[in-house]
């Protein structure tokens, strides 16, 4: 699966978030793009195991 991550310039960070995941939005600051996407990803991963798991079959 392959997500979207939006990245927006605000001042002294860079705030990024990732798209089009339903009743789910992430949001994180950093200082940089890999910061960000460790940040986002460790979001990702916890949703899934936690409110994610609602969801499952």
């Amino acid at each position: 699966m392959k997500l979207t991550i939006i990245i927006e310039k605000g001042e002294g960070e860079l705030w990024g978030r990732i798209e089009h995941v339903p009743d789910y939005l992430s949001v994180t600051c950093g200082k940089n793009f890999g910061e960000i996407e460790r940040n986002l990803r460790d979001l990702q991963d916890d949703y899934v195991n936690n409110e994610g798991s609602a969801y499952e079959d």
